[in-house]
């Protein structure tokens, strides 16, 4: 009876630091969030590097309004920016004419509404970032276009 609970016991110590190790191996490849940027206009998501605090794409080509098969909607376009894993990234733009205000969350996601363009106009807006005590200021641009041209 004896050996038959300490094999029960060591199997079961075998099958925990299985677990532990499948856990925590998954989680460091579910760490990266962004690697590069999708380059689409009505859905833009940036990445940015932590190391060099760089964004992908620079510039990045947004519509003002969605697009539903080529034709605007009236849903205005939101920014979306992403680190490469969890950090405290911030986004400040320099020109406040370009979007509404930058809302971070603080594990590495910001989002910012771009503002309507009026008829004919473009705009091309810069913006800093800052991940901790690192800052770059300006880094980004993104160049807002009239929807589906």
């Amino acid at each position: 009876m004896s050996a038959s609970i300490t094999r029960r016991s060591a199997l079961l110590l075998v099958l925990i630091s299985i677990a532990i190790f499948r856990c925590s191996s998954m989680y460091r490849k579910a760490d990266v969030f962004c690697r590069a940027g999708n380059g689409s206009a009505s859905h833009p998501m940036i990445c940015v590097d932590e190391q060099t605090l760089t964004a992908n794409p620079s510039p990045a080509h947004v519509f003002d309004v969605e697009s539903d098969n080529g034709h605007p909607t009236n849903r205005t376009v939101v920014i979306h920016w992403f680190t490469q894993h969890s950090a405290d990234l911030h986004v400040t733009f320099k020109t406040e004419e370009c979007t509404e205000p930058v809302v971070c969350d603080g594990r590495g996601e910001c989002m910012a509404r771009v503002k309507r363009l009026n008829a004919g106009e473009h705009r091309r807006c810069t913006y800093g970032m800052t991940i901790g005590t690192s800052k770059i200021d300006p880094d980004g641009d993104i160049v807002v276009d009239p929807c589906c041209w």
